[in-house]
């Protein structure tokens, strides 16, 4: 069963160990309330047949008694150790498959599917967990009970009791497949409602500026519609299989019950024999509770495992040794200076820039797609130590896919772009992220202070660092203007932050990280032209012998650039300088004439 080897990936070895304990202590617990049900019948029967001394019974009585109370002590603290143990696991596992899991596979899955997968899923294979731990009474019932039965009654009785068990679970098995799709389905109607929640959060601004709050409460209600039909018609089956598991229960004791009588009025049982009787049953009764609790905990449980090993099948990003990194950078080094023995730092810089022996990227025959839509293709060119380059093109042309794959969030395939000279497909994306500083076009900020905010690019930054780094990003003003400065706590300012200044955090991260590399996506969008120049010119100040990509929106600071990479449908439609590009290429030309009209009419103003 998947549930089990699932719970052998997060208890390991000691789940069998874990299962043996339970049905032991399973065990130990029923032998005291056979033994307390057994002497509590010879009690009746000896006061029946007058016996007035029946203290050993008694004795025997409070000690099986007193065994049963700290067996189900026991029994119920194990339980919940392990019911805990195993939700603090799940969800550790999880956490770190989160951060582990490649980037291009993360982005797949939206933000309800992984709230239910923490908490719905879990609960529910915890539910199951707890009934698998009540489980240990059921070899108990199929062991213990009938050697009583047979022991206390005739052989007649014991069947009959005996039969009553599998006519409660022929029903149970039938309503656990017609369970299975019903809890599916209600998990996927639940985590869209649960992302349509988290939208809205997020968009709350955006919905209230253009007046969506009739449409996303339309679509809110459809969802919840659609979950709480869903929800309705497994709930309908598991209530009639509790109704059923119930009314079985109570038709299974008077059918017991009527069926003594007639013994007891034959002769061929006692009275006392009969109440032994009666408190096993109720035993047996525990084990059909058990067996009619299967459809109920089961299914879900099922679902919740299944969506959760879907998670974490998730391909892991490969993690290089720190041995193979190490022969990497001496490889390296040894190669730059075997290439360029004897000669000055400022000529090492030109020979770089001039020639393709030692290339930052070299990127060959690139292509890339999302399933069968084809986002890049036959892509070709070099980037090398100390070049600006600035990439450009229409919407939808395949920039930010580009940015993606140079910055190690997708990986490419082999020999597709070699990054210092080795294969970046044969690199963890660890070892590549160490060497480049990347800022994205969407900007996360944290429950924490401005500061902590900043510092999350370079944890060992100094304070002197961080706030260099604000006054790079036209920022420092702001911060210290707030009303605890750098300390201020982000969760009580968040709503006041505004896109520029969010922008403006991302990139005092990025000076404050100040890698050889910079890989930016449209770093000044979101910014005002001024604002935008100042950070600009502090950019190439900072960037002078460092190697700079950037996805440029503002293409009135293109000039500041060495080449030009310009991108149409997913190829690569020119290569060059700006000026080359101006007489050359008719689609940079027309990009860069309608940016500047607009800058004469104001339209870039942001």
């Amino acid at each position: 069963m998947n549930i089990l080897r699932f719970l052998k990936k997060i208890y390991g070895k000691k789940i069998y160990f874990q299962i043996v304990f339970i049905i032991f202590l399973a065990f130990g617990t029923a032998a005291a309330q056979f033994a307390a049900a057994q002497h509590l019948g010879d009690v009746i029967d000896a006061v029946e047949k007058g016996y007035e001394t029946v203290v050993y019974q008694f004795l025997v009585i409070s000690v099986s008694t007193v065994l049963y109370i700290l067996g189900t002590a026991a029994f119920t603290f194990w339980g919940g150790k392990m019911t805990a143990a195993f939700s603090r696991s799940v969800q550790t596992i999880i956490g770190m498959k989160l951060c582990s899991a490649q980037y291009s596979a993360m982005e797949q899955m939206d933000e309800g599917s992984l709230i239910a997968l923490i908490t719905k899923d879990i609960d529910s294979i915890r539910n199951w967990l707890g009934l698998l731990i009540k489980f240990g009474f059921l070899p108990v019932c199929l062991g213990l009970v009938p050697v009583c039965l047979f022991r206390w009654c005739n052989w007649r009785f014991a069947l009959f009791a005996l039969f009553l068990i599998p006519l409660n679970a022929a029903p149970s098995v039938f309503f656990a497949r017609k369970l299975f799709p019903y809890h599916d389905r209600e998990k996927k109607a639940y985590s869209k409602v649960l992302s349509h929640f988290a939208e809205s959060l997020r968009f709350v601004m955006l919905i209230k500026a253009f007046g969506l709050e009739q449409l996303f409460s339309q679509k809110h209600r459809e969802e919840l519609n659609k979950y709480w039909k869903t929800r309705k018609k497994r709930m309908f089956l598991e209530k009639l299989t509790e109704e059923y598991g119930r009314c079985y229960g109570h038709v299974s004791r008077i059918l017991l019950l009527l069926l003594s009588a007639y013994f007891i009025y034959r002769g061929d049982m006692t009275l006392g024999r009969l109440t032994s009787v009666i408190l096993c049953t109720e035993f047996v009764g525990e084990g059909l509770k058990i067996v009619g609790s299967i459809p109920l905990c089961l299914p879900a449980a099922k679902t919740g495992v299944s969506r959760i090993q879907k998670l974490l099948e998730l391909s892991d990003e490969a993690v290089m040794p720190n041995g193979i990194v190490m022969q990497n950078e001496i490889a390296l080094q040894n190669k730059i200076a075997l290439q360029t023995n004897g000669l000055q730092t400022d000529t090492l810089r030109s020979i770089a820039l001039r020639t393709d022996e030692l290339p930052i990227y070299e990127v060959r025959k690139l292509s890339f797609s999302y399933g069968d839509t084809i986002v890049l293709h036959d892509i070709n060119f070099c980037v090398h130590e100390g070049e600006k380059i600035a990439v450009v093109g229409l919407s939808g042309c395949g920039k930010t896919t580009l940015f993606k794959l140079l910055s190690g969030l997708y990986m490419p395939e082999k020999n597709q772009i070699y990054f210092r000279g080795m294969d970046l497909a044969a690199l963890s994306p660890e070892y590549v992220r160490s060497h480049i500083t990347v800022t994205t076009q969407e900007v996360f900020l944290f429950q924490a202070t401005f500061e902590d905010n900043i510092k999350v690019a370079k944890s060992g930054g100094s304070k002197t660092e961080i706030m260099s780094a604000c006054q790079s990003a036209q920022l420092g003003a702001f911060i210290q203007n707030l009303p605890d400065g750098y300390d201020t706590e982000m969760n009580t300012t968040i709503q006041s932050v505004s896109n520029g200044q969010m922008q403006r955090i991302n990139l005092a991260r990025a000076f404050l990280r100040n890698t050889g590399i910079f890989v930016l996506d449209e770093p000044t969008s979101a910014l005002d032209p001024d604002t935008a120049g100042a950070i600009w010119n502090n950019l190439f100040a900072n960037c002078a012998d460092k190697t700079l990509l950037v996805i440029l929106h503002d293409l009135e600071e293109v000039y500041r650039f060495h080449k030009v990479l310009v991108l149409d449908n997913g190829k690569i439609a020119a290569f060059g300088t700006h000026t080359e590009l101006i007489q050359n290429c008719g689609l940079y030309r027309k990009l860069y004439e309608e940016k500047m009209a607009d800058r004469k009419k104001g339209g870039s103003v942001k």
